[in-house]
Parts: C-alpha cells; sequence; structure tokens
C-alpha cells in the first residue's frame, strides 16, 4: 500500500493493489470520503494489478491565467505519483483541490478497450445527491435525491455529494486534448456508489485507441464550505496547459442575440445592424448572428460591427464543419469574412468520434483566430485550459427552454451555480425577464448575470427591451470577466449570492427558491466609503426598484426577497450613468404630449409617467435637419395594439408587438419624414387593444424606404400559382423546379447596391436562388416560419440580401433547382448607404 497527500496534506490517497482491480481509498481532514475502485479491460490483453512500481511524488505548483473565467490567476497545487505495471500505469493525483486518477496503456500501435470498472463508493455521511438524469444535451435540472432515488439511474457528470464534513464531485477532465475516448456518465446505486459507464452510443462496443493511449482524468472534488467548491478549478488543472502562445485575440463579451426575441431574426441585415448599433450604444462587446445568416451580406456587416468596436459570431449546425473537407471549406472562408467567432450547434452526442469532431474544430479555429462557443454539447471537462479561445458551451438547462417548457425554474437557477457552472462557463443566455412563461422575478433574472459564468453571455433580450428596462443601466455597469468571485451564502435548490470583483467595482447577485430576508454583511469590501447601486422587485413583482446608500464594508444589508426572488448590487467608488444619447435629435416624455379623445395620465409602479392610450396623443417635436429619421416610442402593452402616426398629410398604420403585460416596457421603432422646423406628431390608437406610453424620441438613425412589388409585378411560370391566405394576402405556390417568379419592371433612380427584402412562408426551411438580370446569381435558403409549432405555411417573414441593380427597369427571379420553395409573396427594394 502507497500513500499520497496533497501539499497542504488535507487530502489523503491510499493506494491498494488486488488481484482483478486497484483501490483508492480517500480522505479528507483524517475523514473518510469514499473508495475508487478501478480496472480497465483491453480487448486483447489482461492487466495485472499487482506488482506495481511506484515513482516518488512529483510536486505541481502551477501558476496560469485564463481571458475568462472565475479570477484572474489560477494556482494548481498538487502531487503526483506513477505506478508502473508490465504493460500500463496508473497516474494518481492528490491536490489541495480534490483527487484524480487516470491509466495510460503502454506500447504502440493499436488497442481496443473493450469496458471499464470504475465505481465510487462513498462512506454513510454523504447522505445528499444533486444529480441529472443523462440526457444527450445535458440539458436537465440537478434533482435533489437519495441513494434509493438514484439506483441503478444514468446520471450525467458532474454529480454533487454533500457529506457531513464537506462537499464533493464527481466528474472527469482533460478529454478533448487528445481525443481518443468517449465521454463517460455515472450509474447510480444505492449502496452509494457511483459506476463508470461509457457513452451510450457507443452501444457497449469496444473503444479502439492508440497506443500509448492515456485516459480522461476521473476526479473528485473535495471542498469544506460550498465557496470553496465554487471558487475551485480543479477540473482546468488536470489539463494541459494552453496550446495557444498569443491570446491576445482571445476577447470575452457580452452578446446581445436576436433569436430569443425573434428566431429569424438574423435572416434580416437591417435587423442585425440594429443589433450593432445598440451593442455599441450599451457598451457590450458582441453580436451573435443565429441560424439564418447570409453569406451575402456577413462580411459587410463584419465590416460596419468593427468599425463600431463590436465582435460578430456566426451560427453553425455542427454537421456542417464535422469533416476535416466541410471544415475547410466553410471554417477559412468565414474567418476570411471578419468574423470573430462560431457558435456550433447540436452535438447532442457523448461517442468517441464526437469528441474527436470537437478537438478537429478548436484546432483549425485556434489557427484561424476564431473564438468557439459548443451548443447541444456535453459537460465541460476542464479543456478551456488547454483551449482558451473555448469560451463558453452549454450542457445547461438555459433559458430557451422557456420556448417550449416551464423550465428552468428558481430551483434550478439555485442548483446549477454549485454543480455545472463549477466545472465551467455555461452559455445558459440569462435576463430573459420578458417572456409571457416566466417562472422567476425581474431582480431575478438580471441576478442572473452576475450569479453565472461564461466566456461569452448572451442576454436573453431583444434591442427592443434593452432601453426601456432599469435592468439594463446594471447590465452596463458589468464587465465580461472579473478579477475574482466569492460565494457569500448557498445552499444547493434554495438560494445564492455571488460577489465579483473587478478592479475597485463590486457586483452581488442574489437568487432564492423561496421568500425570506437575504442578510448581508458587506466586510467584502475594503477600507474606505462607497456607494452601492441596489436593483429589487418592486411590491407586485410588476417592475424594477432601484435605490441608491452609501456603504462601507461594517455596513449589513437585509433586502427582502420575493418567492423565486433575486436582488443585485453594483458598488463603486462612484457610480456614474454610461448612458449617451449622442444620436437623438429629441426626448420628449409623457408630461411633454397631449392628451386626446379619453387618454389619460397614470404613473408606473416605479414613479414613471405615462399616458393610458384610449384615444390619441398630440405633440410638438423639432427636428435638427428636414429628412428621414425615426420615431422610437416606449410602451406596454399586455397584447398586439394597432396605432397610427400622423405628422402633416403623412399618416401610417403599424401592429405594435406585445411587450408581455402592462409593466414590461418596449420600444418600437417607426421611420419618418420631417421638416427642420416644429412638426406636431398625432399617434392615435386603433382597435381595442390598450397601450401605455412613457416617453417618445426622436433619432437620426437612417431607416431604409421600400417599394414593394407584390402579385401585380410578377410572373409566374410552370405550376405556380397564385393564393389567397385567410388575411387576404396573395402568395405564390407550387414554386420549385421548372417553376419559378419572377418580378419584372423594377426600378431605381441610379445604378448601385440596392437592398432586397423578400417577403415569405414556409413550413420547413428551403433551397432559393436568386438571379438578378439573368447575371447576378445568390446561391441561399429561407428558413422555416413555423417556429417551435406545428409546421404551418401562414407565419410571414422576411430574408434581406444585397442585389446590384442598373439604373431603369431591372428583373429579380427566384427559383430552386434543387426541389420545392417556400411560398413567396412579394419582394421589397431599397437603397441603403455605407455599403461596398
Amino acid at each position: 500500500m502507497w500513500e499520497l497527500l496533497s501539499p497542504d496534506q488535507n487530502n489523503r490517497i491510499s493506494i491498494q493493489e488486488g488481484t482483478h482491480e486497484v483501490t483508492l481509498c480517500v480522505s479528507r481532514r483524517d475523514n473518510r470520503v469514499c473508495c475508487i475502485r478501478f480496472s480497465v479491460f483491453p480487448e486483447r490483453h489482461t492487466l495485472q494489478y499487482s506488482g506495481g512500481i511506484p515513482s516518488e511524488p512529483v510536486s505541481i505548483r502551477e501558476t496560469y491565467h485564463l481571458p475568462w473565467g472565475k479570477m484572474n490567476t489560477y494556482f494548481a497545487c498538487g502531487r503526483e505519483m506513477t505506478v508502473t505495471y508490465s504493460d500500463w500505469k496508473l497516474k494518481v493525483r492528490a491536490d489541495n483541490q480534490g483527487i484524480a486518477f487516470r491509466y495510460e496503456l503502454t506500447g504502440n500501435g493499436e488497442e481496443s478497450v473493450a469496458w471499464e470498472n470504475t465505481s465510487i463508493e462513498f462512506e454513510q455521511n454523504f447522505h445528499t445527491l444533486y444529480a441529472q438524469d443523462l440526457f444527450p444535451t445535458y440539458e436537465r435540472p440537478y434533482e435533489k435525491r437519495n441513494w434509493d432515488q438514484a439506483d441503478n439511474q444514468q446520471l450525467g457528470m458532474p454529480v454533487l455529494l454533500q457529506g457531513a464534513h464537506g462537499w464533493a464531485l464527481a466528474s472527469e477532465a482533460d478529454l478533448l486534448s487528445r481525443a481518443q475516448f468517449c465521454s463517460s456518465h455515472w450509474v447510480g446505486k444505492a449502496e452509494r456508489v457511483l459506476s463508470l459507464e461509457f457513452a451510450a452510443e457507443e452501444k457497449g462496443q469496444p473503444i479502439p485507441v492508440r497506443l500509448p493511449f492515456l485516459s480522461p482524468w476521473r476526479y473528485v472534488t473535495l471542498a469544506d464550505d460550498l465557496n470553496e467548491l465554487v471558487r475551485s478549478h480543479f477540473s482546468f488543472d488536470l489539463c494541459e496547459p494552453s496550446r495557444i502562445r498569443d491570446i491576445s485575440w482571445i476577447r470575452p463579451a457580452r452578446a446581445l442575440w436576436s433569436w430569443w426575441e425573434n428566431e429569424n431574426g438574423a435572416q434580416l441585415y437591417t435587423e442585425s445592424r440594429h443589433y450593432v448599433d445598440t451593442a455599441s450604444e450599451m457598451g457590450f462587446e458582441a453580436v451573435t448572428l443565429d441560424c439564418g445568416w447570409d453569406a451575402n451580406w456577413v462580411p459587410q456587416l463584419c465590416k460596419y460591427a468593427h468599425g463600431k468596436g463590436v465582435q460578430i459570431w456566426l451560427w453553425t449546425d455542427r454537421h456542417r464543419i464535422d469533416t476535416r473537407e466541410k471544415m475547410e471549406e466553410y471554417l477559412p472562408l468565414w474567418a476570411s469574412w471578419g468574423i470573430d467567432g462560431i457558435k456550433v450547434d447540436f452535438f447532442e452526442n457523448d461517442s468517441r468520434a464526437t469528441i474527436q469532431a470537437y478537438q478537429m474544430i478548436l484546432e483549425r479555429t485556434a489557427e484561424l483566430h476564431l473564438m468557439v462557443n459548443f451548443h447541444g454539447a456535453t459537460k465541460p471537462a476542464g479543456d478551456g485550459r488547454t483551449w482558451p479561445h473555448l469560451m463558453t458551451s452549454e450542457g445547461i438547462m438555459g433559458i430557451e427552454h422557456y420556448k417550449w417548457s416551464d423550465m428552468p425554474d428558481a430551483v434550478h437557477n439555485c442548483t446549477v451555480p454549485f454543480t455545472r457552472n463549477v466545472c465551467g462557463p455555461m452559455d445558459y443566455t440569462p435576463v430573459g425577464y420578458c417572456n409571457a412563461n416566466r417562472n422567476t422575478t425581474h431582480a431575478h433574472q438580471l441576478a442572473l448575470s452576475v450569479v453565472f459564468e461564461s466566456g461569452i453571455t448572451h442576454y436573453a433580450l431583444s434591442v427592443y427591451h434593452l432601453e426601456a428596462w432599469a435592468g439594463t443601466e446594471f447590465l452596463r455597469h458589468t464587465r465580461p470577466v472579473y478579477d475574482d468571485l466569492q460565494l457569500l451564502k448557498g445552499m444547493p435548490g434554495q438560494e445564492v449570492a455571488v460577489m465579483r470583483k473587478k478592479g475597485n467595482e463590486y457586483f452581488v447577485g442574489m437568487l432564492t427558491a423561496r421568500k425570506q430576508q437575504m442578510v448581508l454583511p458587506l466586510d467584502f469590501l475594503p477600507q474606505g466609503t462607497f456607494q452601492a447601486e441596489i436593483y429589487e422587485d418592486d411590491e407586485k413583482d410588476q417592475m424594477l426598484s432601484v435605490r441608491r446608500m452609501q456603504v462601507d464594508s461594517g455596513k449589513t444589508l437585509r433586502l427582502p426577497l420575493k418567492d423565486c426572488g433575486g436582488a443585485v448590487i453594483y458598488i463603486a467608488p462612484e457610480i456614474l450613468s454610461d448612458i449617451q444619447d449622442t444620436e437623438n435629435v429629441a426626448n420628449f416624455g409623457a408630461e411633454n404630449c397631449e392628451l386626446l379623445h379619453g387618454s389619460e395620465a397614470m404613473r408606473f409602479p416605479d414613479g414613471t409617467p405615462g399616458i393610458l392610450l384610449y384615444g390619441a396623443v398630440r405633440v410638438s417635436a423639432v427636428a435638427m435637419h428636414s429628412g428621414c429619421c425615426t420615431l422610437r416610442i416606449w410602451y406596454a402593452s399586455e397584447e398586439e395594439t394597432d396605432i397610427s402616426v400622423r405628422v402633416g398629410q403623412w399618416e401610417q398604420e403599424y401592429k405594435l408587438p406585445s411587450g408581455g403585460n402592462h409593466f414590461d416596457l418596449r420600444t418600437w421603432d417607426i421611420p419618418m419624414r420631417l421638416e427642420s422646423n416644429a412638426n406636431t406628431l398625432m399617434i392615435s390608437r386603433r382597435g381595442t387593444g390598450v397601450l401605455t406610453l412613457t416617453k417618445m424620441t426622436l433619432r437620426t438613425t437612417y431607416v431604409p424606404e421600400w417599394t414593394v412589388y407584390g402579385k401585380e409585378s410578377a410572373v409566374l411560370t410552370g405550376n405556380a400559382e397564385w393564393n389567397l391566405d385567410r388575411q387576404g394576402e396573395w402568395y405564390a405556390s407550387g414554386l420549385g423546379g421548372k417553376s419559378c417568379i419572377i418580378f419584372e419592371k423594377i426600378t431605381v433612380d441610379q445604378t448601385g447596391v440596392y437592398l432586397l427584402r423578400v417577403r415569405y412562408s414556409g413550413g420547413e426551411s428551403r433551397g432559393l436562388t436568386i438571379m438578378v438580370n439573368d447575371r447576378e446569381t445568390i446561391t441561399t435558403y429561407l428558413h422555416s416560419t413555423s417556429g417551435w409549432g406545428f409546421p404551418t405555411w401562414e407565419n410571414v417573414e422576411y430574408k434581406e440580401y444585397f442585389v446590384h441593380l442598373s439604373r431603369g427597369m431591372n428583373k429579380i427571379r427566384l427559383f430552386s433547382d434543387a426541389g420545392k420553395m417556400s411560398h413567396i409573396r412579394a419582394i421589397g427594394i431599397a437603397a441603403y448607404p455605407d455599403v461596398d
């Protein structure tokens, strides 16, 4: 028997040989934790488990930095021993943060691992587990359970265990640096045992490996308390140092992302540019284009975004780049456009082949200086240390699940800081406060931006909700990466309060599953006086309440938190507003409006004045110069509401989207032309919807003016035909193959680049080819407009492209030689500035 002690002498491993296995007995502070029994079975060999020759323990003391993560500096401190047998080696590590082991099959050539018998038997005092049922995307809650409830259950890694003397978290590390093996998971046993099992996708077949073969680490993080657990980085310490020498191009980011509000929003250049403009104004670092973006205009958007200091990330299906041939076709091309990162989706598989695909993508993107976000992915295994451009991954039940379920809930949100997020950054996409089935409060959602850690954080907020929400000012204060963190309070499934630090600024996020008073000493502050800005839920959870106070390290805050609630605090020596209204021509609030035809003055719960638009309002606005501008309306509405806007003889009707309820404020932009002198604006309600206005803003931003060409301008060929939908709108069906639609007599005043907008509907995604004047060809597709519901051909969407048109008459043909097309309804043409 041999023993291995961690440098701080808290963690001890006793190594015992047997006839058929090796046993590792683990203790912490002289309290027994578990016994790990291990044996591995290569297909063509029978390994010996006695007579090993141990090496002298080797001290491991490493200091390293990551461009993202929990803290600025990481210290790895452990001792490692290798026991050598005739044809294999056992590597064991006792670290200040836990224990780990891995095995090496020596020799040369090829081998197959038939199975591995690794089981961890925990001591009786480890009575509670927090574990998720295994799922291909790891998108399940980490449920609290006892061992009987875990019996014969396949459990995704990691698993958190609570003992009488502390906490243990069991998982694996260093999966992707060699990528020879599948990802594994645990199977629970009522006898307090976690048993390792290979990926279900391997179907019990032997896994081929090249010799010498080094397995992933199997590890158990050990912590006396939850602060120690949350701060741990053991999985990263177990991985190889960075293979990328120059990491200056790797930049953490807070990202805006249109998919949450509009799943096909990335199909529109105008919408994507709007997101870039908003990210720049708000001080956020990135915009991610989800499915639907088009090669026709992404290079132009990258150029525009980089001019404003904003990154562009592209979403892609993993299957588009999962071979070297396909990867070489697309990744260098996308990099040449100027994109900064890729979000790779739909892995949904733990097989060895899929692990190799992860590694292949990481190697090539590192060469191309592209950051990476893996979605539909396995759990993290510390590989971000080796590949620091791996900014985040999903492997988490995040807010997107609100699209089709009532999860995630507050219990889940109060659990994952102690389970999934311990092992690595997670793309949960926090701050989704405006969905109709929201089951947590405004402040709870805002607090997720602090509590959860990710190298790129996607806010589940559209540009139409950001500006009008009080929580946005806090998001502007936050940082894409912090110097340090501390758990102030916490218990899985119940509550969590996390403090993150950046320089002399402090950010505290608090979550709770049940109503309580959070008592929060501010003893983490240094000496001196600070200002604190506190964001809480109002009395009825209708809006955020914001207050300021002076604080110091001796002060204790007592904050009443609601069921499924939370709060955030921003603390700094001085709090300055980052809001800049450089583009605004004029701002006018409810108090500047004349109430007409029954409209009434009111106040929101936070005291903001508003107007119940029962009839109309009139306001005088002075533009700085004549021409095109944008009227931005700030409003709240429980349902879609029709309004009309009139300026002089010009009048137009609009359908404003629902804001969710009468208190969730949002904005909507209306293009118009104004004179440089005083203009009188009249806004009137149409129909029965109730709208609450707070203010309006005039901006000088350019808005394209569309010339629409519909049925009267189109010619159908083949078997295509015109049909009327339920709203009385014409659409062309039967398109594709020999049937196409041709828009003739498209007239422009001068030769140049124009924006083409295709209005369509489709129950599935279908290919499209656009030919302009029988010369220029664009090969593309139109994404399904069905969303997550049953396939329908009635929902209408748009997609945009840049085309070259000649002065005078032009012709645009829409067709698909590859098969059936979506239903085409019309096209629009608009001039657009600043386009090469």
